[in-house]
Order: structure tokens, then C-alpha cells, then sequence
């Protein structure tokens, strides 16, 4: 090639740079959309909520029945064979109170209702032999069944002079002891069933979108250190305006008689939502 001569460049070499240019655009943009991906997949929405929101909550133990028993009688208590703590069975004697007055009471009632009784019968006999008119006659029924009624109500405060177990379990406070007269309408003793426990949580209400009865969650009871699978079992009936919560309750999958009510711990949902 002779001196100073300029070396040829193809017509198409811009065209070819302008090409590899475009291709490497591309490539680096689908990198970057697989980034994004993988860095964005915690937050994808699983049934309408994301999971990075399904966080754990807290929760309670509670029993599924319990109550407080007070009474009216102003009577001394007779005999608690229970203590704090205690087992009991359906139908055994919780507590039991001095009530021979009402005793004195019913027998009285019975006796005064079984006159009455008598008198009705004989003004019946009476009214059919036309010795004594009608009206006599349905007076002294009347009588008969007022004395029956005061027997009854006599009877039913009777019948409040044993405390009976409605259900198996356990007695949680004892506030009266023997000999000791209960102030009327405060609570004396404490009872609950153990038998089925179940597990109070408060969760967002946008979980509504996925919660559903059945759903299961793990839950981690804190005093014992320990997971036990559970199921919701019931979903509150109002969501709290304020806070955007709503009470769901949920049911062990399994009974473990070391776990108490009053425990507490943290419910953990699945990622998926089932």
C-alpha cells in the first residue's frame, strides 16, 4: 500500500456497533428484571395478603368454659370438699351451706300444700252431692295450687344448698371456707373445664382476605417452650375500628394437660396460608 494512503473502513461498521449496543441493553435489562424478582418475591402477595405481613402474633390460653358461682343465701357454707387446684368430676359436690332453716321451711310447705290438697278434694266430693256450690270449690283449688307454688320456690332455694360440678375440671379460686357466710351475689368459687382449651389471638383485619376457619398456624407456648399445632376455629364477629383487628379463636390439634389457661405465646402462620 503505498505511502499516506487511508486504509478503508466498511460501509456497515456504525450499523454494527449500533447492533451490539442494542443487544447488550437488552441483556442488562433482563439481568436487572431477575433481580428485581428474586429481591421482590418475599413481598408477592399470597391470597390477597403479602407475606411479609404474615407476621407471628400473640396469643392467650383460655379455657372454652369457665365460671364464677355466687350465691344469695345468707346461710354459713357447710362443706367445701374441693381445694384450689383440685380435679373435680361432672356431678360431684363443689360446695354445700347450713340449710336447715330452709329444710324447716320446705316441710312446713309440704304439710300446708298437702291440707290445701285435701280441702280440694272434699269440696270436689261436696259439689257433686250439691252440698256446696261451684264457686266454693274452685276457691279451694286455688288454694291448693298456691300451696303447691310456695312448696316449689321453697323447694328451688332448697335445691341451692349444694353447689353440683356442671362439667370435669378444675377449681381456680376457693373465696369461702367452712363456717363462713358468703356476701350475697359475690363470686365464691372459680371453676373451669380443661378439657378443651383454646387459644384468643388479635390479628390485622386485612388478614379477612385469606383467614379463614380451618386455617392452621403453629403456636409456641411460652412457659413451656414447646410448638403445638392448632387450628382456627372461629373468626370474631366485628373488626375493631380503631386498631383494624378482629379476635379469631383458635383450638389445639392435640390436648397436652401440662399446657394451663393463662398461658401465653405466639401464633405462627404459614407463608402459604393453609
Amino acid at each position: 500500500m503505498a505511502a499516506g494512503s487511508r486504509r478503508s473502513v466498511p460501509d456497515d461498521a456504525p450499523q454494527g456497533r449500533a447492533n451490539w449496543w442494542q443487544r447488550w441493553r437488552v441483556c442488562a435489562f433482563g439481568a436487572a428484571v431477575t433481580i428485581c424478582a428474586v429481591l421482590l418475591w418475599p413481598s408477592l402477595e399470597v391470597g390477597g395478603a403479602p407475606v411479609e405481613d404474615i407476621t407471628p402474633v400473640r396469643g392467650v390460653v383460655r379455657p372454652k368454659t369457665q365460671a364464677s358461682i355466687s350465691t344469695d343465701l345468707a346461710v354459713a357454707v357447710g362443706r367445701t370438699p374441693v381445694l384450689e387446684g383440685g380435679r373435680f368430676q361432672k356431678g360431684d359436690l363443689l360446695m354445700s351451706f347450713d340449710c336447715r332453716r330452709y329444710e324447716a321451711e320446705y316441710d312446713a310447705a309440704k304439710a300446708q300444700h298437702r291440707e290445701a290438697q285435701l280441702t280440694a278434694e272434699n269440696s270436689a266430693l261436696l259439689n257433686q252431692h250439691k252440698a256446696l256450690g261451684k264457686f266454693d270449690l274452685e276457691i279451694s283449688r286455688a288454694r291448693a295450687s298456691k300451696a303447691a307454688a310456695e312448696m316449689a320456690a321453697v323447694g328451688v332455694r332448697l335445691a341451692q344448698c349444694s353447689i353440683i360440678a356442671p362439667y370435669d375440671g378444675r377449681v381456680v379460686e376457693l373465696l369461702v371456707r367452712e363456717h363462713e357466710t358468703p356476701a350475697p351475689g359475690r363470686p365464691m368459687i372459680t371453676i373451669l373445664s380443661d378439657v378443651e382449651l383454646e387459644v384468643e389471638l388479635i390479628v390485622p383485619s386485612a388478614w379477612l382476605a385469606w383467614l379463614a376457619a380451618g386455617q392452621k398456624f403453629v403456636f409456641s407456648v411460652d412457659e413451656m417452650r414447646s410448638q403445638h399445632e392448632a387450628h382456627v376455629d372461629r373468626l370474631g364477629a366485628a373488626v375493631d375500628p380503631v386498631s383494624q383487628t378482629i379476635k379469631i379463636v383458635g383450638r389445639f390439634e392435640a390436648r397436652d394437660a401440662k399446657i394451663l389457661a393463662g398461658m401465653s405465646g405466639t401464633a405462627k402462620f404459614s407463608a402459604l396460608g393453609n
